[in-house]
């Protein structure tokens, strides 16, 4: 809002309004890993210099906890923490992160005719028990399926996975 007010031979012109609180710095704590602190920090979409809401940081929380997830971590907890710098109307953001217990393979179920055992399945797949789970165990075991079932000829073969379960 504008307001223009005539005093003697002058104009004083008065601007109203709300200020815009901008992205500022954003920084990932408690993450030993580079790779996956990496990851975490660019999963977050915050832009620098970008108008800073709140939308945005329950979005970019979500997002974190769905990268820690495709990373093998579902018992991870992630909370936000915001100061205000007033010089530069930028909010900055630290992400305090617990990634909790990285994910294992455990039971293998295979629905309808895989044409072997459930062990040469959990072979071929490289499904060891108990080994840890990231964001390329499900992808890989799934390539080296098909790969099997194509040098059998089986080119028609759909393998996907169903279902997971976390515990």
């Amino acid at each position: 809002q504008t307001c223009a007010l005539p005093i003697c031979d002058r104009v004083v012109l008065t601007f109203q309004g709300t200020p815009t609180i901008f992205v500022g710095r954003i920084s990932i704590k408690g993450v030993k890993n580079t790779q996956l602190s990496n990851q975490l920090s660019y999963s977050t979409r915050l832009n620098p210099g970008t108008p800073f809401t709140s939308q945005k940081l329950t979005r970019s929380t979500s997002l974190l906890q769905q990268t820690l997830q495709q990373s093998g971590y579902y018992q991870g907890s992630i909370v936000p923490h915001t100061w205000l710098d007033k010089t530069d109307a930028e909010m900055n953001v630290q992400f305090e992160v617990k990634q909790g217990k990285q994910a294992r393979v455990g039971a293998v179920a295979v629905e309808g005719d895989s044409g072997m055992t459930a062990p040469d399945f959990r072979k071929k797949a490289k499904l060891k028990q108990n080994s840890k789970v990231n964001s390329d165990t499900v992808s890989r075991a799934l390539t080296r399926l098909r790969k099997h079932y194509q040098s059998e000829y089986r080119l028609e073969a759909n393998v996907s996975l169903a279902s997971s379960q976390y515990q």
